[in-house]
């Protein structure tokens, strides 16, 4: 579906995100209709309110599933629709054989206060034994990865039974770690898409993989080149570039991996337009673990910290993925990775229009409007810790100015996930994380 972000209203310091990322409707002929008179291909353009008082994440509908239209029958009177895409005999309109899915392949089983504990243990074991993978192929040809795959599947585990848990982790960084702690997060990310897209649970394993050793061929280009603390000039791009043929080239020497994950080191820097590399391969001839793998590889590289830049705040980074898509980005994977992550990622820092400074604990259902806690005063200084669910109508007034880098302020998401269990306020808090 084709939409554009809707964010949080203005606040007092300034543009909002909403008006940071405001589309135009520049050449749409709208026509307002009932609400009980929307049929799926229809495009909805705008509502009879605003856009984040729903659970849509985006300005602009295409409507292709019936509880679409159930749900704004639920919340609207009335909804602006596309002239252009307005076909009333068109029988593909008709809605009466399209069988509606009401829940997720993958619920939650587990809250996020229960889950956080075990994949914590195990992001930190897969940390510790994927370090030394990669130690192992930087000074020689060989890669050993067999204590790793039983720590995939347990990460796999965590994600299929609370994906929020492993996704505060991903918040973690060490930008002197950047290589191995980035393959980690796009492990986690790419899972978590996977079930997002309601991938089979038998290859959310392998997927797994591909993600973990996506970048295993970056231990063999030179380090002047992998960590050069600036632009990189035409040769050592293409230096750089050999990081995918040198992957491919020790994965598929290993035996007992499957086929896909040695094909996803390769190209994983493809694009669904053909301008991608290594093969320039364009649309479905990328397989279909490397267009997932390319998305989560880089929103983290745009969200992280490296020695040559600063850190993207998630905001930023999913508008780029939005604005790439269908060219750079496979659309689906793209508007899926947006509704997986949200706008407010858990473990992510927020301004208030008040100033104050706080971490997600959760989403809420709007995604619009996450449970937080505050750690900073208007003036920037430590406070008492306070959660505040925005989603609950005595905090109405209190609106998100923007989002934060995961350094801003010094705050330290480690000290918050030590207070699991000690903390009822945080526990009841975090307890709420459900879809």
């Amino acid at each position: 579906m084709k939409k554009l972000f809707s964010f949080g209203k203005k606040g007092k310091r300034g543009k909002s995100d909403e008006e940071k990322l405001k589309a135009s409707r520049f050449g749409v002929k709208e026509v307002m209709i009932p609400v009980d008179k929307l049929r799926i291909g229809m495009r909805v353009t705008r509502l009879d309110r605003p856009w984040e008082e729903t659970k849509f994440l985006y300005q602009g509908l295409d409507v292709s599933r019936v509880e679409e239209i159930e749900y704004l029958k639920e919340v609207c009177h009335h909804v602006y629709v596309d002239a252009m895409r307005l076909l009333p005999n068109d029988t593909r309109h008709d809605t009466s054989d399209v069988h509606v899915h009401k829940t997720s392949k993958y619920p939650i089983k587990r809250s996020l206060e229960a889950e956080l504990p075990r994949s914590r243990q195990v992001y930190t074991e897969l940390r510790h034994n994927f370090f030394t993978v990669l130690e192992d192929v930087q000074r020689s040809d060989s890669i050993d990865i067999e204590a790793v795959k039983p720590l995939v599947a347990a990460c796999v585990e965590s994600i299929v039974a609370n994906p929020s848990a492993l996704f505060w982790l991903t918040r973690i960084k060490n930008r002197d770690a950047y290589t191995a702690e980035h393959s980690l997060r796009v492990c986690i990310l790419g899972v978590s898409l996977g079930r997002e897209l309601n991938v089979p649970r038998h290859e959310l394993d392998v997927l797994g993989l591909c993600a973990l050793l996506h970048d295993v061929g970056k231990m063999k280009v030179p380090d002047e080149v992998l960590n050069k603390p600036g632009r990189l000039t035409p040769e050592e791009m293409e230096v750089m570039k050999t990081h995918t043929e040198h992957g491919h080239a020790l994965l598929i020497a290993k035996e007992g991996l499957p086929d896909i994950v040695p094909k996803v080191a390769l190209h994983h820097h493809e694009q669904v337009s053909g301008q991608g590399y290594p093969s320039q391969l364009a649309g479905d001839m990328i397989p279909r673990f490397a267009r997932l793998v390319s998305i989560v590889d880089a929103y983290d590289a745009m969200t992280s910290e490296r020695c040559y830049k600063d850190p993207m705040p998630s905001m930023d980074a999913l508008s780029i993925l939005y604005r790439c898509r269908g060219t750079h980005f496979d659309q689906e994977m793209v508007e899926a990775f947006i509704r997986l992550v949200g706008l407010y990622p858990p473990g992510g820092l927020v301004e208030l229009a008040t100033g104050e400074v706080g971490i997600v604990i959760s989403n809420n259902q709007s995604r619009l409007k996450p449970t937080i806690m505050l750690r900073l005063n208007a003036k920037k200084e430590p406070m008492p810790k306070q959660i505040i669910d925005l989603s609950q109508e005595e905090n109405a007034d209190l609106t998100i100015l923007r989002s934060l880098p995961s350094s801003a302020y010094g705050l330290n998401l480690l000290s918050v996930m030590d207070d699991l269990g000690r903390d009822e306020l945080l526990r009841e808090a975090i307890g709420k994380d459900r879809e």
